[in-house]
């Protein structure tokens, strides 16, 4: 049964200020001396009055948020001029000719074209705030990215079009040049922007946090991985009926000890929440279970009729595939419409990743065909197989050989069978993860390929053969299937991956629990531009070799 909604809210809905803070104040007097900064007393600087001076990160005022989203749209204003300055300086430098000599440059274009471009320009900034709401919303950084790159693209073939259509006499080398360097230039500047803000203690935002369940814990945890966003979490709200109505716990200590999914974030007193919600630069995020769905609506109207401008909603929707899905509305109803979307269940997206996949692992084999010759020659020295052939599980529960530089001596099979048997912490540890940390059969030579990733690099033979992907869930044993649970359906829609997500998220220092949940939320929301970014930082795993062994 859902719990109701907190008595204490509703009545300090309907008392002065003042009356609140002393409901603060007389609710835990033991505790006061060991009450978090925020809650120090002493007159606040903000409308509402309630919040002291010795509020950790003071929240910001109307014309500072304002402030704080114009200076993004001021940032890729500046981005314009620059990617069209540096265009035209390095196209001038790369056709031979002097920098002196610009003016005589642009005297053999057609003026019109640089207009279009300025136009087009501005047309992009539109679609950033109309359509992207870059200049109103914060973005996750890989989002923001995506937006960027293809509103960027798009423009640029527009682009390219206009000049083709009206035959304008225009530099291609300008056109590369100037869209390359715009894109590039938007990123770097809007975290310039960032950066200066936080310097100035404008970009970060006071967050609150409704909710201290399951839900709440994966919210903590997702805003804390984009701290570009300057979501600074500063408390919760426990909406638990019996904990409102016993009194609020106010240091960092007990709250971390009652509710430890919520890292020891300090716990806020009800009484406090309507001062709070004045303050223009707090950011509210709910985030509550499904045990507090009914409650969801009651916490949105007392906010909303306290004055709070900055609310978001994090709904309880794990196992729900979330790229790509759409949201309607119905008028006069309050229903929403999600519709979820199965990439890989189309054709176009899987021939799409096919060909990408194949494409680049013969551009690889190309490329690092010396390197693998070298490695080959140095795993043979001991007279063993250069490769190791373990047969693993793909597409549809197909068997097939998985190749890999050998790393292990050739008796390492019959020595694991020893190896558990005399070491039960050892044989914990395999049948826990199937990996063994500092295990004694790897060579000196596997040793370092394993530690670089290259003993997987023979594995771009079984992508050319489509038994693999470049970026998918682990390839597994048969005995590895029943720990996937109700979710191998999910692991069977797909090739095997020679990198994933788990390997960019820890690699071997995570349990296996959570690399089943990162291989099912991949192919739940798969795309293309997911798997560049989990190439790109596979990049960077590799390079700090983290979590290999």
């Amino acid at each position: 049964m859902p719990a109701t909604p907190p008595k204490p809210i509703d009545s300090v809905a309907q008392a002065p200020l003042d009356a609140a803070r002393d409901a603060a104040r007389d609710a835990a007097p033991d505790a006061a001396r060991d009450a978090p900064a925020w809650l120090g007393a002493g007159p606040g600087s903000g409308p509402g009055s309630d919040l002291p001076p010795t509020w950790p990160l003071k929240p910001l005022s109307l014309w500072q948020v304002s402030l704080s989203k114009r200076a993004v749209l001021a940032g890729d204003l500046l981005a314009i001029g620059l990617a069209f300055a540096l265009a035209t300086a390095l196209n001038v430098g790369l056709s031979g000719q002097a920098f002196v000599q610009t003016q005589h440059w642009f005297s053999t274009q057609e003026p019109q074209r640089y207009g279009s471009w300025f136009s087009l320009c501005a047309l992009g900034l539109g679609i950033f705030l109309f359509r992207y709401q870059h200049y109103v919303n914060r973005r996750p950084f890989w989002d923001e990215l995506s937006d960027v790159l293809w509103t960027v693209g798009c423009l640029a073939l527009l682009d390219m079009t206009l000049v083709a259509v009206t035959r304008w006499n225009a530099s291609r080398l300008w056109w590369a040049l100037s869209w390359t360097t715009l894109a590039i230039l938007i990123m770097l500047m809007r975290a310039a922007v960032r950066q200066l803000l936080q310097a100035y203690g404008l970009w970060m935002r006071p967050t609150l946090l409704i909710g201290c369940g399951q839900n709440a814990h994966e919210a903590i945890l997702a805003l804390r991985s984009e701290p570009h966003l300057g979501y600074d979490l500063r408390g919760f709200v426990d909406v638990d009926e019996e904990q409102a109505t016993a009194g609020p716990t106010l240091g960092h200590a007990d709250a971390s000890r009652e509710h430890p999914l919520l890292d020891g974030l300090p716990q806020i007193p009800h009484a406090a929440l309507r001062a709070l919600a004045l303050e223009p630069g707090v950011q509210w995020m709910l985030a509550l279970d499904h045990e507090h769905a009914a409650e969801r609506e009651h916490w949105l109207r007392m906010l909303s009729q306290w004055g709070a401008q900055e609310i978001c909603v994090i709904p309880d929707m794990r196992g729900v595939p979330l790229y790509g899905t759409n949201m309607s509305y119905f008028f006069s109803h309050e229903v929403a419409l999600l519709r979820i979307k199965n990439n890989l269940k189309r054709w176009p997206t899987r021939a799409a990743k096919r060909l990408f996949d194949t494409s680049s692992a013969l551009v690889l084999l190309l490329l690092l065909s010396p390197l693998m010759l070298y490695l080959a020659w140095k795993i043979s020295k001991d007279g063993g197989p250069v490769l190791y052939v373990q047969t693993r599980i793909g597409k549809r529960g197909r068997a097939f050989s998985c190749y890999k530089f050998r790393s292990m001596v050739v008796s390492a099979d019959a020595q694991l069978e020893q190896l558990i048997k005399e070491d039960p912490e050892l044989k914990a540890q395999w049948q826990k993860d199937h990996k063994i940390k500092a295990d004694p059969r790897i060579t000196p030579v596997g040793q370092w390929i394993r530690r670089t990733s290259m003993d997987e690099l023979p594995q771009l033979l079984n992508v050319l053969k489509g038994e693999m992907s470049l970026v998918g869930p682990r390839p597994i044993v048969k005995a590895e299937l029943e720990r996937y649970g109700d979710d191998v359906q999910y692991f069977l829609l797909v090739r095997p991956g020679m990198t994933g997500l788990w390997q960019v998220s820890g690699r071997n220092d995570m349990d296996y629990d959570k690399r089943v949940y990162l291989d099912t939320w991949y192919v739940k929301n798969w795309s293309l531009w997911y798997d560049l970014v989990i190439l790109f930082k596979t990049v960077s795993v590799v390079l700090n070799r983290r979590g290999a062994y």
